[in-house]
């Protein structure tokens, strides 16, 4: 080859080749190298001197836990991340995910993945709201490099492998040696000759892969090679030529989002021309038939993609290896390969790869030292559960987590778990939205009969909603429990979804959805019930940020309410698809709850005890001032006046310097039960005997008959049941008024046990006629109020609840037309606050977040007029 290269090659240099690297720390594997000739394939007889026993046996060595078999794909901000600085279990900054599910957790991420598997690895993490540099894919360079492959040489090229039979028989000095042996640089690049080993099928290099010249000759060459072969006459001799050069290193590396797959463009090569000219002219001396890579860049020694800069502009990394935000580096993620190199190289690139990992791993201490110092906790993730390591003498436990972080629960081994898959399709805000979930439920001990603890688990999956952008959102952290229940509520069960979503642009979304599952009419909604998720999707707010530790949220905040359903085919889908070691007993669980919700209709908590109540005084009237707002309670339930509750109406408003003027119910205990309308309501009925009536009431019995009516109310369908049995007659009466997860278990006990004890039942005749009329009406039915708008000379207010119950908001909003129809002059506004139904818009234990405020503000801006706000 040597003398070859001097005839062949104008102006060429013998470069030596160095065939390994040594540590000083020893090596393992077997001894020198035999000569086989089968280096490409593996070295059968481990001599190779690979990484494994270099680097990665160094490390192990040096206490280093390694697994393998698991494949990092991206990485994000760890949610649980304390940024104050906590050394809390799960206090690391990046969270390394495998898939939609697992992952592990680390201060110090280097990625080492090669140039396109780094590169990868950033992209998806890009996806997921990875602040990175712009440069990240350009610049990709193929190192020059191209191969040929030269067949049908009468010389003793000796590049051909060796069989296990070949190598017995065949001394060392005969042998074809190294795969690479020989170097020759001419011209701006580099020649190498190599030897092809016996597992590789010649066939691909003879016009399966390659061009063939000279034109015509290389089939008939390939026809002629194989009858030799067949009928045991020696084959002709071949050899593998490999030439790098320096290229333009403008390639550029991308991700398909529609096909999720890495895609490249090399870089141009000038130098193409002159090495094809080299290469004809070695096989012309060669006297055999050139086959040229029909791709422009063959090579195995890829470089760029994350190059290094001075700044963001310029590069995504630095001299350091670390990566670039948009205006700093993200610490603790290095870069450690070749996709850092600058440029290409020209020549065999692994010695500068070797001394730019040294470079950065001598900074990577520095920063871990630095890190240390200020009080930060190091932990080092490993893939196997309840292993330990030594960290500074200290025995910690290494854990990995299918769960959030925020699960106190860990998973092991031996766990039972199910893999079940969902898409949801629906809308938010009138938009259409698309979810597809992957859930992981870890049933736990089997000796755990409690299956609100059994079936909780974990969810990945993305989201497609093209409101907020053509990208996807990607779920980063996700829990679902299938069995949830809210001690206010103990009769009905939820499925309730928590995901933080995360965009490309950065900002961070949670989607909350809900499932809500009542025993209302016999399970008559089950079927619909059990596959609609009532979803809420917001912006990330600080409140959130400071739970999840991040700051990310920009632009403009979102909040969109809507449902999503499973459809049939999709529970088909998912039940076919379901795996896992414990899919039959997460089935058999799961309808378990289903028939106790349904069914036995047995409730899951217990009742409130009254021991914990507080009533808590009202501040001192500002009467003199004269700011007086009427409050006028409607038919049976207080709104205004709650004494258990720290924030309700009257207190806003005595806060705020008004003078509350307050008509209590017409069925408080207060007012007699004499026979009376709904017209009787706005009339002051203080009874003048009160002190004669109450003690009467007391000591009364029930008789026959309103013992039977209670039964029969108790038997009544109602969306929501209670534990109460004042409440459970009510609601079967009347209908629920408030949903239950709105007011405190304190306001609950108060309104039926003191405020509302007993249920007079002269209203309701009258109410029924103004069902029945649709409409308000007199006691006599007949319509002597609307037809005389002219007595409503005022602005009005109407606040809804958005979720409907006992009435809906379109019953304020034909009130609102009918006031700004005929009453024009005056400004009428309405309100629908979402989550809250009727009563507990006024009385709901955050009602005074949502609900009041709006009432707050018109009352200051009417502050000199006479204004009446009617519940």
């Amino acid at each position: 080859m040597r003398e070859l290269a001097r005839e062949a090659l104008e102006d060429s240099v013998e470069s030596p080749v160095k065939l390994s690297i040594d540590f000083g720390g020893g090596r393992g594997g077997g001894g020198g190298c035999l000569g086989c000739g089968n280096c490409l394939s593996g070295c059968p007889y481990d001599a190779k001197n690979s990484t494994d026993k270099n680097y990665l046996a160094l490390v192990i060595k040096n206490g280093c836990k390694m697994r393998t078999g698991c494949r990092a794909r991206y990485m994000v901000q760890n949610p649980d991340f304390d940024r104050s600085g906590g050394r809390g279990m799960r206090g690391r900054r990046w969270r390394v995910c495998f898939d939609d599910l697992d992952y592990v957790c680390a201060d110090f991420v280097v990625l080492s993945a090669g140039v396109l598997g780094t590169t990868e690895i950033l992209f998806r993490s890009q996806q997921r709201g990875l602040k990175l540099s712009e440069r990240l894919g350009f610049g990709f360079s193929c190192n020059g490099n191209n191969v040929a492959y030269v067949a049908g040489s009468p010389a003793p090229l000796n590049a051909y492998g060796l069989n296990k039979q070949q190598f017995l028989k065949i001394p060392f000095e005969d042998r074809p040696g190294p795969a690479i042996t020989s170097s020759h640089s001419s011209l701006g690049f580099t020649i190498q000759s190599g030897v092809l080993p016996t597992a590789y099928p010649y066939l691909i290099f003879k016009g399966i892969a390659t061009y063939g010249w000279p034109n015509g000759h290389w089939f008939l060459h390939g026809v002629i090679d194989k009858l030799k072969c067949l009928i045991g006459l020696k084959n002709s001799q071949a050899m593998v030529l490999n030439a790098m050069g320096y290229d333009e290193s403008d390639g550029r590396i991308t991700l398909d989002e529609k096909s999720d797959k890495m895609c490249f463009v090399p870089s141009n090569d000038p130098l193409l021309p002159r090495k094809i000219g080299a290469f004809q002219k070695l096989a012309k001396r060669l006297g055999g038939i050139l086959f040229m890579s029909r791709y422009r860049s063959t090579s195995v020694q890829l470089l760029r993609g994350c190059n290094s800069g001075s700044n963001p502009s310029l590069g995504v990394c630095n001299s350091n290896g670390q990566v670039f935000s948009h205006d700093e580096v993200h610490e603790g993620i290095y870069v450690c390969d070749a996709s850092v190199i600058p440029c290409s190289v020209g020549i065999n690139p692994c010695l500068t790869i070797a001394t730019l990992a040294e470079h950065i791993s001598q900074c990577l201490v520095k920063d871990i030292m630095r890190y240390k110092s200020i009080g930060s906790l190091i932990r080092i993730s490993n893939l196997e559960p309840n292993s330990t390591v030594d960290i500074n003498g200290v025995d910690e436990k290494i854990y990995v987590s299918v769960k959030s972080s925020n699960e106190a629960s860990l998973v092991r081994k031996d766990m039972e778990t199910v893999m079940v898959k969902e898409t949801l399709r629906g809308h938010l805000g009138g938009m259409p939205c698309t979810v597809h979930l992957v859930m992981r439920m870890s049933l736990g001990d089997s000796s755990t009969k409690n299956a609100q603890q059994l079936l909780v688990g974990c969810v990945g999956g993305y989201v497609a909603f093209q409101a907020v952008g053509r990208n996807k959102l990607y779920i980063i952290d996700g829990k679902v429990d299938m069995c949830s229940v809210n001690d206010r509520t103990p009769y009905t069960q939820y499925m309730h979804y928590h995901l933080l979503l995360a965009s490309a642009s950065g900002t961070r979304h949670v989607l909350e959805g809900k499932k809500i599952m009542n025993p209302y009419i016999l399970a008559s909604y089950a079927w619909r019930e059990t596959r609609t998720l009532h979803t809420n999707l917001r912006t990330v707010t600080r409140k959130d940020e400071e739970e999840i530790g991040s700051n990310d949220s920009k632009g403009e905040m979102i909040n969109l309410h809507g449902e999503l359903q499973l459809s049939l085919i999709e529970l088909l889908r998912s039940i076919v698809t379901m795996k896992g070691n414990g899919k039959f007993k997460f089935v058999g669980l799961l309808l378990r709850s289903f028939l106790r919700t349904y069914v036995l209709q047995t409730p899951r908590c217990d009742t409130y005890n009254p021991i914990e109540m507080i009533e808590g005084a009202y501040p001192s009237s500002t009467l003199h001032e004269m700011r007086t707002v009427l409050l006028l309670n409607g038919h049976s339930t207080e709104s205004f006046y709650l004494p258990t509750e720290p924030r309700d109406l009257v207190r806003t408003l005595l806060d705020e310097g008004y003078e509350t003027w307050l008509l209590q119910p017409r069925l408080h205990p207060l007012h007699p039960s004499n026979d009376f309308t709904i017209e009787d309501i706005g009339k002051f009925d203080v009874p003048a005997g009160k002190n004669k009536i109450l003690p009467m009431f007391e000591n009364s019995n029930d008789n026959l008959r309103q013992r039977i009516l209670k039964s029969i109310a108790r038997l009544i369908p109602r969306y929501e049941r209670c534990t109460c049995d004042e409440c459970e007659v009510f609601s079967g009466i009347f209908g629920n008024t408030f949903w239950h997860e709105n007011v405190s278990p304190s306001l609950h006990w108060w309104l039926n046990k003191q405020c509302l004890p007993r249920l007079p039942m002269p209203g309701f005749p009258h109410l029924r006629k103004i069902c029945i009329a649709g409409f308000i009406v007199n006691s006599n039915g007949e319509n002597s109020y609307l037809v005389h708008p002219e007595r409503m000379a005022l602005p009005t207010l109407y606040v809804s609840g958005g979720r409907s119950l006992l009435v809906t908001p379109e019953m304020s909003h034909l009130a609102n037309k009918y006031m700004r129809l005929h009453q024009p002059s005056f400004l009428h506004k309405r309100v629908v606050v979402e989550g809250f139904g009727h009563s507990d818009l006024l009385m709901g234990e955050e009602s005074y977040k949502k609900g009041t405020t709006d009432i707050k503000t018109e009352i200051a801006a009417f502050t000199n007029k006479q204004i009446i706000y009617r519940n």
